[in-house]
């Protein structure tokens, strides 16, 4: 056949299809591609240090070729298992620590000149989703949108969600706004069975935590 299996186009690209042709017919004549390809990555595996030695199909300059990228896919493969554990980690301590959902955050958001809002939403199985992001406004507000809110909280069926917005200003003390937009969201999210845990007002450099025991207070003391 002179069409290499699509499976295999990307070792063509590496190393040529005549070398690829005959490498992969020397190591596991008579399986499919995707199986040869499979067999091949297990030899790797285990015999690394004799692999280049093996692939006697190919020119000692396409097996050194062969063997670094295999070296570096494999370095860059562990490398996002590692960030991958990192993170599920974070989350993970999250669900007994909703506060520690803000070390997912970027520097970068905290630093926003405009005010944006969002969420986190914690699934039924109790892990954590990315941040979710509701909405962008200017330096000194944005505009919240209930049913925008709601309509994306609830596409992800949660039990529960951490809320977060930015003050581009660096002062995190709650407004009364704050605290009524809070209140106003733990009365709705409640009324489908999800649980606001908290509510995060975040500076470039300092935080504020408005915990579930002070919802609505805030709001009830303003209106005596």
């Amino acid at each position: 056949m002179n069409r290499l299996d699509p499976s295999l186009i990307p070792w063509k690209n590496l190393i040529g299809k005549r070398a690829t042709r005959s490498l992969f017919d020397t190591l596991a004549k008579g399986l499919s591609a995707r199986s040869q390809v499979h067999a091949l990555y297990t030899h790797y595996e285990i015999n690394p240090e004799i692999f280049e030695q093996q692939l006697t199909s190919l020119m000692p300059s396409q097996r050194r070729y062969l063997a670094s990228a295999l070296a570096i896919a494999r370095d860059y493969a562990l490398f996002r298992e590692k960030a991958f554990q990192e993170s599920r980690s974070w989350h993970e301590a999250a669900e007994t620590e909703p506060q520690g959902l803000l070390q997912l955050l970027s520097a970068e958001s905290r630093q926003e000149s405009r005010e944006w809002i969002g969420f986190w939403a914690q699934y039924r199985q109790g892990h954590w989703s990315d941040l979710q992001w509701v909405e962008r406004g200017v330096r000194t507000h944005v505009n919240f949108d209930s049913t925008e809110f709601f309509a994306r909280l609830l596409a992800l069926r949660p039990r529960a969600l951490v809320l977060i917005h930015n003050h581009p200003s660096g002062l995190t003390t709650p407004s009364w706004t704050d605290y009524r937009l809070t209140e106003k969201i733990h009365s709705v999210a409640r009324q489908f069975g999800i649980e606001l845990k908290g509510h995060w007002i975040v500076g470039p450099h300092s935080e504020y935590w408005i915990a579930p025991e002070s919802f609505g207070a805030k709001v009830e003391d303003a209106q005596k």
